[in-house]
């Protein structure tokens, strides 16, 4: 049963990152607001800058601006308050990054001390990864969302977060 589960889960996943490059389930960094997660996920979203919604699967945490030019993700956000900056999928059985279906070879590897990150600019999605499982996906805002930065600063943001 948790096999088929867990199938069940890949699909809807695979379903998800081929239809929403750059969104979550509908969800679009630096465009959509907290009510859209109220409104898709029926939890309450509005009111902290960061929400957690936990299935069997997977952790999903909202990251919602509370202010104009707040600070997330290194780079300072030129949009209104309670926007969806970014949107982080936790998976809590991670699995190999081989089976993600996008080709990393269109992402800019990066290596930490205990993780690898891929970032693709252009599709918004950057891929946390630990002994080539795949543990997290992030949606960002994309190379084309740059204008949404405060104009101080546009220059300098880590490639993980997927500004340059």
């Amino acid at each position: 049963m948790k096999i088929v589960g867990l199938t069940i889960g890949f699909l809807l996943f695979v379903f998800q990152v081929g239809t929403y490059a750059q969104s979550y389930r509908g969800i679009f960094p630096g465009k959509s607001t907290c009510r859209d997660v109220e409104r898709i996920l029926n939890i309450k979203a509005c009111g902290s800058s960061n929400v957690v919604y936990k299935s069997e699967e997977k952790d999903i945490t909202f990251f919602v601006l509370q202010e104009r030019c707040e600070r997330l993700f290194q780079t300072q956000w030129n949009l209104p308050k309670n926007t969806i900056i970014g949107v982080i999928v936790s998976y809590k059985e991670p699995f190999p990054v081989g089976e993600f279906p996008l080709d990393l070879s269109k992402f800019e590897k990066t290596s930490g001390d205990a993780e690898t990150y891929f970032a693709n600019a252009d599709k918004s999605i950057s891929l946390s990864v630990s002994n080539d499982f795949l543990r997290s996906v992030w949606y960002l805002p994309s190379r084309a969302d740059r204008t949404l930065v405060c104009l101080k600063h546009r220059k300098g943001a880590s490639p993980r977060f997927a500004l340059r």
